[in-house]
């Protein structure tokens, strides 16, 4: 229950800002009667007030219609995000698991043709999920409901079945990507042709040209489905009635008017099918019922109602603003010199379709304006009129002989758009042109038979305009876009049923064709021409889809209707009316546009530009590296490649040092020429299509994987094999010893690594060589809603780039984490010149730099200057790493070695002239100290493997060694006093008179030194005794 009381509380809070929304919206028309008079505006305001109180308890109602449905609906998707673009999952379910149940949402008068497709398709589709379809009562609401949901951050439907004219603002939402894109890919099938041949079709391709590029596509994108039927106008006619009075067809809207006066005046009166005079038979059924009050009607009474007064506007002033192609529009024109930039062309054309309409209403049936386009085709089929707009095309009907078809009418005169697409004020003069030859006040030619390019000649009539129109309330199949991936391809393949099930008679609607494969089915040739010819046409109109574009149409349909049933047909108030919905809308596009910048939308007049195909994006380069940044790297890897020479010639120089033999000069050597290679491949990465041809490019491709790769293991190869003879010693009896390295022990692994490497890469290249390609940018939100031009990116690719570039990281990323194993293990080990800890540091960081880089290389893959830059630095850090951390410790112990090497040796003490002083000196004088040449290999000079016993037994020996050189300060202190009496006594001795003080004298300095002597000889002896492993501290102070 916790669920649905949430789900009840969303709903209400929807619900209610819809209500909002749809108050403030009402309020768009208040500025649009400031021409009319007092007593016109009380009236309409008390209407509105009657309104207002009507939608009161409608929203009333609708609060709790939505909550008994929100009841009914499964829970299996309740929440939803945009990120299902990535293909994330959005709702409860995962991508894998199928959903239970489809919802989709339309409007009750296609709701039951829908349920009846979705039980077909449960029948047809027993494993597929259930479809249920959900239903509003009319357009305006389904409108509100649509546009509300799509900016919530959930979803409660999947699918949504509107009216074209719904799509501008369903695009608006979410910057373009709340709807799915549909692609040639979708819905293809396998089918054979009359020779047996199989070939793929899909139904994208089926449709036909007008429902795939006028229709179902928005802003270059396919964003729907059109489903049901297809919507193109065509006049049905009675051939009898037509034959009976010797009249033709409608040729153009005036001459609707003169036939239909013609038919309905005729004397004798026409008899209609039954025979009986006392119905009169009239020239145009045309029900003039506006949307508003069809859905009054059906509230009343609760019958179908179909208006199709919207359809009627539009394909009367299309025939007069159109005729150059559909994408320069219908219903607005591009003005930058209004606010909204955008101009209605509403005058004079309007005031000509409101004329119209007041000669169709008197030369047509009294109750016409509270009909609707049912009523007119039931009159029609009954024998009440001689013809007909018709939508939905009964294929029986087609079939009659008595039943002709003709495309719609058109006008011999049209608004010269040339003045009023000008953009200056003064030509907007609103001046009606004939297609054919006209002159100006100066007779100067302005028009000519290429002003209307798409019309026909027609007798009497001169050249006609012509401009096949689409009903408004046709219908097309849309999918969320923040549904998950799994979801949006269940609701694609009940859209796709539906377009091309055959089950048209099991459902009970009247078809249209909407795709090639259905129209030829047509027994109707001439039929099947004429809709191939109209759905053809390069003048069919768009339909209007700007964002707002319901309400729009609405307010104009409201006054059209309004003026209809006041009576007071006149040039004065057929100009104000004209004049008031032309201003309605301009207030109504600035308040839009008002509201849409606050949230950082886009202009109207940006989505009429996208829904005609006519907006141009920003032109916007291709994305390169730059000269900045290729110049930065390039510098930084020159001076890399210098500093790998310098350190190159340096080994060579000093081959014969302690300090260079200790490491092997074989393994400088490759430390060296590894990053030198490894710097040049920065070189390579950084040449592009602006720097050279494609065909140099792609060489530069596949050297730069080369290149990078073997300088790799060069180095890796060699740090390597170091660590693992330190490995071998591990292993070894801990007291000193020296391993000994040949050259071959550091060359065969690396033959080995290199040869694998060498390998892969010479078989990628022959059998998927990289070439270089540009491809544009994608899924990015920057070209969402197509304001600028994509961008491409150049990049290098093969058909399997991807798992040669895994297996090579793979298999380099294998030697990496083996080494750094085999330094973990022999991190206790201190060799000479502590080399072993330098290279287990460079390991390290080499590995931290690709775990840390790698990642970031991929995200950057679309931005050229930032993956180039990315790459660079992860090879400058690498080899810079290992070059700085081998080479500047070499360099400053070699530079001490020189340094003694240079100097003098030890002073020797002052000695005497005598032999002993010689002798004596000789002895303490160091010579210079040479260092042994021996074998080349690594010196271990010390090892820490000490447990607590060896600790102390160390700290007891470290005692005993200070008490020892104690006594050994005090003995030197004897002994050069004892040397200094010496010394003062051979100095003396001579001077002495007598033999015996001499002798006395002498006798004591001997005592005295032999003393000393003797007394040093007993310290030298004395050795601390070395304790067992097991013996406590206590044992060496006893």
């Amino acid at each position: 229950m916790k669920i649905f009381e949430t789900m009840n509380l969303l709903v209400v809070t929807a619900t209610m800002g819809a209500a909002i929304a749809m108050s403030s919206s009402s309020s768009y028309s208040s500025p649009s009667f400031a021409k009319a008079d007092v007593g016109t505006a009380l009236t309409r305001n008390l209407q509105t007030a009657d309104v207002c109180c009507r939608t009161c308890r409608y929203e009333e109602d609708l609060i709790q219609a939505t909550l008994s449905t929100a009841k009914s609906i499964d829970v299996d998707v309740v929440t939803n995000d945009v990120s299902s673009h990535n293909g994330i999952s959005n709702d409860n379910t995962a991508n894998a698991t199928q959903p239970r149940t489809i919802r989709i949402l339309t409007w009750d008068q296609p709701k039951a043709k829908l349920q009846a497709y979705a039980d077909l398709y449960r029948e047809s589709h027993p494993e597929a999920p259930k479809v249920r379809i959900y239903g509003v009562p009319d357009l305006k609401d389904l409108h509100y409901e649509v546009t509300n949901e799509l900016r919530s951050p959930s979803a409660i439907y999947d699918g949504y079945v509107v009216p074209p004219v719904f799509l501008g603002s369903m695009y608006l939402q979410r910057g373009g990507q709340a709807l799915v894109v549909w692609t040639n890919e979708d819905g293809t099938e396998t089918q054979t042709d009359q020779n047996g041949n199989q070939y793929n079709r899909s139904v994208i391709d089926d449709l036909l040209p007008y429902y795939r590029y006028n229709v179902a596509t928005f802003d270059g994108k396919i964003r729907g489905l059109p489903i049901l039927s297809g919507s193109q106008a065509m006049i049905l006619f009675r051939k009898d009635y037509m034959d009976a009075l010797k009249l033709p067809t409608p040729k153009t809207w005036d001459h609707w008017i003169t036939l239909a006066s013609l038919v309905s005046n005729a004397d004798p009166p026409l008899l209609d099918g039954n025979g009986d005079t006392t119905q009169p038979v009239y020239g145009a059924c045309l029900g003039l019922l506006n949307e508003a009050g069809c859905q009054k009607r059906k509230s009343i009474d609760g019958r179908p109602c179909d208006s199709q007064t919207m359809t009627y506007l539009g394909m009367m002033l299309a025939s007069m603003t159109q005729y150059n192609g559909n994408s320069t529009g219908f219903m607005m024109g591009i003005d930058n010199t209004t606010e909204t930039g955008l101009d209605p062309l509403f005058q004079p054309t309007l005031t000509r379709v409101l004329k119209w309409m007041e000669d169709q209403i008197k030369s047509s049936r009294p109750t016409s304006l509270m009909e609707d386009a049912h009523d007119s085709m039931a009159h029609f089929r009954e024998g009440r009129c001689a013809w007909t707009i018709s939508i939905n095309h009964d294929s029986e009907l087609l079939k009659d002989d008595n039943i002709g078809f003709v495309p719609l009418p058109g006008s011999h005169r049209v608004l010269d758009r040339r003045l009023a697409d000008s953009g200056n004020p003064d030509d907007a003069s609103g001046t009606m042109v004939n297609c054919t030859n006209t002159c100006d006040q100066n007779c100067e030619l302005i028009g000519t038979e290429t002003l209307c390019p798409f019309g026909k000649d027609v007798d009497k009539w001169g050249r006609v305009n012509l401009v096949p129109f689409g009903a408004v309330t046709a219908t097309i199949g849309t999918v969320s876009g923040i549904i998950s991936p799994s979801r949006q391809k269940f609701v694609k393949k009940f859209f796709e049923f539906v377009l091309a099930s055959d089950a048209g008679d099991k459902v009970g609607r009247m078809e249209q064709p909407l795709t090639k494969s259905k129209l030829e089915m047509s027994d109707v040739q001439s039929y099947k021409s004429t809709l191939r010819s109209m759905t053809r046409s390069p003048n069919a109109a768009i339909p209007f889809r700007i964002p707002n574009a319901y309400n729009l149409l609405v307010d104009l349909d409201d006054r059209v209707y309004e003026y209809l049933l006041e009576s007071d047909y006149s040039k004065i108030r057929r100009e104000e009316v004209a004049s008031s919905a032309e201003e309605s809308w301009q207030t109504m596009i600035s308040m839009y546009d008002a509201r849409g910048q606050m949230k950082e939308n886009l202009p109207t007049s940006f989505f009429y530009e996208q829904s005609l195909g006519v907006y141009e994006p920003m032109p916007a380069s291709d994305l390169y590296i730059g000269s900045t940044a290729r110049s930065i790297m390039w510098t930084f890897a020159g001076l890399g490649c210098f500093a790998s020479v310098c350190f190159g010639i340096l080994v060579w120089r000093y081959q014969d040092e302690r300090v260079i033999r200790a490491s092997q000069p074989v393994f400088l050597y490759l430390i060296c020429g590894g990053a030198f290679v490894m710097y040049l491949s920065i070189f390579t990465l950084g040449i592009e299509d602006d720097l050279a041809s494609y065909e140099l490019v792609a060489l530069s491709c596949v050297a730069n994987y080369w290149l990078y790769s073997l300088g790799f293991n060069a180095v890796i190869s060699a740090m390597f094999t170091k660590i693992l003879m330190l490995a071998k010693a591990l292993r070894m009896p801990r007291n000193e010893q020296r391993i000994q390295i040949s050259k071959w022990d550091i060359i065969v692994p690396f033959l080995v690594i290199f040869g694998i490497d060498f390998v892969v890469l010479l078989v990628w290249t022959i059998i998927d060589r990289q070439e270089w390609v540009r491809v544009p940018v994608h899924n990015m939100n920057l070209y969402a809603l197509n304001i600028v031009e994509e961008s491409t990116y150049g990049m290098c690719t093969s058909l399997e780039t991807d798992w040669d570039i895994i297996f090579l990281l793979a298999f380099n990323f294998i030697i990496l984490i083996l080494a750094l194993v085999q330094s973990y293990e022999c991190r206790r080990i201190t060799t000479e010149y502590a080399e072993s800890g330098y290279i287990s540091v460079a390991i390290f960081v080499f590995a931290q730099i690709w775990l840390i880089a790698l990642p970031l290389v991929v995200l950057a893959e679309y931005h050229p200057r930032t993956y180039f830059l990315l790459r660079s630095c992860t090879v400058l850090l690498t080899a810079s790493a290992v070059l700085l951390l081998i080479f500047v410790p070499k360099s400053v112990y070699l530079y001490k070695s020189l340094r003694e090497s240079e100097s003098d040796g030890e002073s020797s003490i002052e000695s005497s002239s005598s032999s002993d002083t010689t002798r004596s000196s000789s002895e303490g004088t160091g010579g210079q100290r040479r260092d042994p040449r021996g074998t080349i290999g690594i010196r271990i000079v010390g090892t820490h493997f000490l447990n607590g016993d060896e600790i102390d037994e160390l700290q007891d020996d470290v005692d005993k060694a200070a008490q020892r050189n104690t006594l050994l300060k005090d003995t030197r202190e004897k002994l050069n006093e004892n040397l200094e009496e010496r010394q003062f006594a051979r100095k003396t001795r001579f001077s002495m008179a007598s033999y015996k003080s001499s002798d006395s004298l002498n006798n004591k300095a001997i005592g005295s030194r032999k003393f000393s002597s003797s007394e040093f000889c007993s310290i030298l002896k004395v050795k601390p005794e070395r304790p067992r492993k097991n013996r406590g501290r206590e044992q060496y102070h006893k």
